[in-house]
């Protein structure tokens, strides 16, 4: 089932975004805007095109019967909500070569996706943003001053850091994959105290940038803040994980500047 791109097929685009971003992060390479159902019987969907399609709702399986007779068979994946109550053979009888349910956290749901396809998922060379490299990603002056010096401190933050993206991170995934814009922007806000203390330069721009995309709820800019946010964030995890303490030598090979 090779393909040259991946479509979503999705009337709800906004809780489809923490999936994309991590299916980005492993390379897929996805067309720029998801795919109303309604236009699956136009001319939007291209020949080669893998379709994950988001059944949330009755009518949605409603639309996907009355359109899909005209896909290439076997180029689609439902991703369905499990309240739908679609068994595997109905799903297959529908045209869909996998299907999971959507309740899985978009990290691990874009895992599944992978290792289900077992290669077949098309890919692409995942680029280094460059806007992640305006700021460094840790400012250990900035971080020294608002410890006052402590590197014993600073080091306990830097854990607690870690533990706290760790935990906070998929929460915020969940939150957007529910459509619950505003707890996910009082979980972003959480983040922005605790980055100012450890120095974390990058990551507290970037959740600034993305609470303010998320009170917009501009679909394409929510998009793109919220995948710059979560590289970021998965690379102060990588990091501080590796670390070593204040003031010892830099992590071999991390391909990383601090300040």
């Amino acid at each position: 089932m090779s393909s040259d791109a991946v479509l979503f097929v999705d009337d709800q685009p906004l809780r489809s975004i923490p999936l994309r971003a991590h299916l980005a992060l492993h390379g897929a390479p996805l067309r720029p805007a998801p795919c109303s159902f309604s236009a699956l019987a136009g001319a939007g969907v291209a020949s080669g095109d893998l379709l994950l399609v988001c059944l949330r709702r009755p009518a949605q399986w409603a639309m996907w019967l009355a359109h899909h007779s005209h896909l290439e068979r076997g180029r689609a994946i439902a991703l369905f909500q499990s309240e739908l109550r679609l068994d595997p053979e109905r799903l297959e009888a529908a045209g869909f070569a996998v299907s999971l349910p959507l309740e899985q956290a978009p990290a691990h749901l874009a895992f599944s996706l992978t290792q289900r396809l077992n290669g077949s998922l098309p890919t692409a060379a995942v680029e280094e943003d460059e806007y992640l490299n305006l700021l460094p990603l840790f400012d250990d002056d900035a971080a020294r001053q608002a410890t006052l010096g402590d590197e014993t401190m600073l080091g306990e933050l830097r854990a607690m850091l870690a533990e706290d993206l760790v935990n906070r991170m998929p929460l915020i995934d969940d939150h957007l994959a529910a459509g619950n814009l505003e707890a996910a922007s009082a979980q972003v806000h959480r983040m922005i105290g605790g980055c100012g203390y450890c120095g974390a330069s990058a990551l507290r721009s970037l959740c600034l940038e993305l609470e303010d995309a998320l009170r917009s709820a501009e679909r394409d800019h929510l998009a793109e803040c919220y995948q710059r946010w979560l590289a970021c964030g998965l690379k102060v995890i990588e990091v501080l994980h590796g670390a070593p303490p204040p003031g010892g030598p830099t992590p071999a090979d991390n391909g990383l500047t601090n300040g």
